[in-house]
């Protein structure tokens, strides 16, 4: 039995049972109790006097020592498991169905019902990149700006269009000049590309052993009709050469200069590397950008 002092008087030591309550008197207290301490007890020493109870309780003084006793340990028993398990959940019960199994993942398919799907190895390195950029090192993308310049159209600007006429660059000279001697530029918005390239067919090839070729150029600002005010419009120069082979000739994709990715560039294509006598000749003539 569980109950708590309510005084000691003499050899008659008086306690409360339970959470009800009741009271009980015990005679021939045998242990130095003191008020308000825990008495425990097997309940086989008798009780006498008057017991606080309803009136279908029955009033032995025994049956009140264990059914308190009971009580108690329900008590600890009801906070054991409150304190330990959780609660039924429908959502628990669902989870608790799935089977697992080697590279599944499970997920809710309703309101209390829940299967499982498929998480391989490669979209577990996947789902644990920290960020968007780490992501497409996975995925093998690239940066961003890769991915914008590929899906981005290509903007290209025709120099000498028609394909078959060609372009006689007689005695084409070792300095640098216009192509097909005549001021061959024009202005473009390089502000959202990144890369370009030079398009050439070559229909006769120069016998100069000075690198004949053509290239790109570019400058910000106004036109002026001075060829050495331009610069390569790539980090490295965009050119193609007129010494090699005859037919459709394209240079690398290179990065574009950064003076000149703006608005309003001029855009120039300059002959070089002639020796004054070879004459090569050219068909159609492109600067691609992307």
């Amino acid at each position: 039995m569980i109950g708590r002092v309510l005084r000691v008087d003499g050899d008659e030591l008086v306690v409360v049972l339970g959470k009800n309550g009741a009271e009980a008197v015990r005679v021939d207290a045998t242990k130095t109790l003191e008020q308000d301490k825990i008495v425990v007890t097997d309940g086989s020493r008798p009780f006498t006097g008057n017991v606080g109870c309803n009136a279908a309780t029955p009033t032995d003084p025994s049956h009140l020592i264990h059914k308190a006793w009971l009580e108690a340990q329900l008590l600890v028993v009801t906070n054991y498991a409150a304190a330990t398990f959780q609660p039924i959940a429908q959502t628990l019960s669902a989870l608790s169905l799935v089977v697992t199994e080697a590279d599944k993942v499970p997920y809710f398919t309703g309101a209390g019902t829940a299967s499982k799907t498929t998480l391989s190895a490669f979209a577990r390195t996947l789902i644990d990149d920290a960020d968007a950029a780490a992501a497409r090192t996975t995925l093998g993308m690239g940066t961003a700006q890769a991915i914008q310049t590929l899906a981005k159209p290509i903007y290209r600007v025709d120099v000498h269009s028609d394909a078959n006429s060609n372009t006689n660059l007689a005695s084409m000279a070792v300095a640098e000049a216009w192509f097909k001697s005549s001021r061959i530029a024009t202005f473009v918005d390089l502000a959202n590309y990144s890369e370009v390239r030079l398009i050439v067919r070559v229909s006769t090839t120069s016998s100069s052993a000075n690198s004949p070729r053509l290239r790109v150029r570019y400058r910000n600002g106004s036109y002026t009709y001075t060829v050495g005010n331009y610069s390569d419009i790539g980090t490295s120069e965009v050119s193609v050469a007129l010494d090699g082979s005859t037919g459709l000739q394209k240079s690398s994709w290179i990065s574009i200069a950064e003076g000149a990715r703006a608005d309003d560039v001029v855009l120039a294509v300059t002959t070089i590397g002639g020796d004054g006598s070879a004459s090569p000749g050219t068909g159609h003539v492109a600067v691609e950008f992307r």
